[in-house]
């Protein structure tokens, strides 16, 4: 499971793609943290979560609503549900954008996060690049009323996995 931002883009491939040379030190932590803040904006963007972790869900605890809970998960990918453990307690049915679980459980817990770095869509890698790109050069320019280029909102529409409303 990929644990690290600086899994999926390297200090090195960020430096390279900036076009700075790695004995130049000064800014790395500054593109650290602009790699982890570029790749957080594609997740929070697309609902794809990319570094592992487990996310918990709450139900609705309506009883005149319905005699279970119904979540509908639009997080991608999903690797395990965590808890209910007991895949007895649940049931699921995947569709197009969203996963939908069906519990009398309050909570669900699942655990969330792409396997491989080789398994995050590339889309997700370069548009991340863009921002930073944008964010390390552009940022104290008056110009410019976004700091997210539109060419990387057009990039990451199809893997969006949540209605647009």
């Amino acid at each position: 499971m990929i644990t690290d931002y600086l899994e999926i883009i390297p200090l090195t491939t960020a430096k390279n793609y900036l076009r700075i040379d790695d004995s130049l030190t000064a800014d790395d932590d500054l593109i650290e943290s602009m790699i982890e803040a570029a790749l957080q904006y594609v997740e929070q963007y697309t609902n794809h979560v990319l570094v592992e972790q487990n996310k918990t869900y709450y139900g609705n605890n309506d009883p005149w609503f319905c005699a279970s809970n119904v979540y509908e998960i639009y997080d991608f990918p999903i690797v395990s549900v965590v808890e209910p453990s007991d895949p007895d307690d649940y049931t699921s049915k995947t569709f197009n954008t969203k996963t939908k679980y069906t519990m009398q459980a309050d909570t669900l817990e699942l655990n969330l996060g792409y396997d491989q770095v080789s398994d995050v869509p590339p889309a997700f890698i370069q548009a991340a690049l863009a921002i930073l790109q944008v964010w390390y050069y552009n940022s104290e320019k008056q110009q410019s009323t976004t700091l997210v280029p539109q060419s990387v909102q057009f990039a990451l529409n199809p893997f969006r996995r949540f209605p647009l409303f």
